[in-house]
């Protein structure tokens, strides 16, 4: 009799120790942020004109390092779209929350169709749509930028 208490302890620690770790791991990771954060940056409907890297002028000022908020997109496309909480710092967090669910629709889109050309024509189509403003009602993204407003 004791040694069945003993097993069905040892198990339940076994279970409640491995419940522990996971809750400590999902705590302890956090999303990736922008390296712009903290910066002053001009602002439009809540998100930061961040330096981009280009020729063609614009508001957005030109970007004089190697990386620019496009470059960070790319970079933390597959681990910041696998949180489910994204703690935002600021207007470049903004700006990167709402760039990365904007590539995340255009991959959606690719996947409709079998060679490139068709899909990169379905992009460029999916372009020239009037697309959502961030912050504006209907925006996927609405709730985040709530506190802006």
């Amino acid at each position: 009799m004791r040694s069945v208490e003993k097993r069905t302890e040892e198990r339940d620690f076994a279970v409640e120790s491995r419940r522990s770790t996971h809750t400590a791991l999902k705590k302890v990771m956090p999303a990736y942020h922008s390296k712009l954060v903290g910066t002053e940056f001009t602002e439009a409907c809540g998100c930061a004109l961040l330096p981009l890297k280009t020729k063609t002028r614009g508001p957005a000022p030109a970007c004089t390092e190697e990386e620019d908020i496009v470059d960070e997109v790319i970079k933390f496309f597959r681990p910041n779209s696998l949180f489910r909480n994204f703690d935002v710092k600021g207007g470049a967090d903004r700006t990167l929350i709402y760039l990365t669910l904007s590539m995340q629709q255009v991959i959606k889109e690719c996947e409709r169709f079998k060679t490139r050309p068709e899909a990169e024509k379905a992009v460029q189509a999916m372009t020239m749509k009037q697309f959502p403003i961030p912050g504006g009602p209907g925006t996927f993204i609405f709730y985040v930028f709530l506190k802006v407003f």
